[in-house]
């Protein structure tokens, strides 16, 4: 097998750039790459400005659903006009999800004790399957966002009681 050209070598074309005259292919420009870079990075950053955290559950099954999904916020005016919501059902059929059993869930944005920004999920009746999968849609000035969860409910385990606590027995003093 022979090797693989060398760019500039005269053997082959030349991959890393135009070279002594060969139709191989021109390198881009510095300028044009930085350019490019900034262009991408532009059009991506609106994409980024709203992101969803890890659910935090607090809350066990057989026990109406209530779990915490922190927001990070780039800029305060995203908050306006901001609305979450269990995705419809064609992004769940588009993700291969099913929506039995999470059809009850609601999602309201609410502030912590701290001020930052959370989805709130909760239900109305008891989750009696350990294990749930479901496609939240957050609504933006900017767009529509999607994010899959899963939650794992662990069972209610109910603590042990304590000993029972004796009085050691007075003994009279002689």
């Amino acid at each position: 097998l022979a090797p693989f050209p060398v760019a500039g070598s005269g053997k082959g074309p030349a991959f890393a750039g135009h070279m002594h005259g060969s139709p191989g292919i021109t390198m881009m420009k510095p300028t044009f790459k930085l350019l490019i870079a900034v262009a991408l990075a532009c059009g991506s950053a609106p994409a980024l400005a709203l992101q969803l955290g890890q659910i935090r559950v607090k809350s066990a099954l057989d026990e109406p659903l209530v779990a915490e999904i922190p927001i990070q916020l780039d800029n305060l005016t995203e908050a306006k006009g901001l609305s979450v919501s269990l995705a419809s059902p064609a992004d769940f059929a588009r993700a291969g999800l099913s929506r039995a059993g999470v059809e009850g869930l609601h999602f309201s944005v609410i502030a912590d004790s701290t001020g930052h920004k959370l989805v709130l999920v909760t239900s109305d009746q008891p989750i009696g399957d350990p294990y749930l999968d479901f496609l939240v849609q957050v609504d933006t000035s900017k767009g529509k966002q999607l994010r899959e969860y899963t939650v794992l409910l662990d069972p209610v385990i109910a603590s042990p009681t304590p000993p029972e606590q004796v009085e050691p027995a007075q003994v009279p003093a002689a």
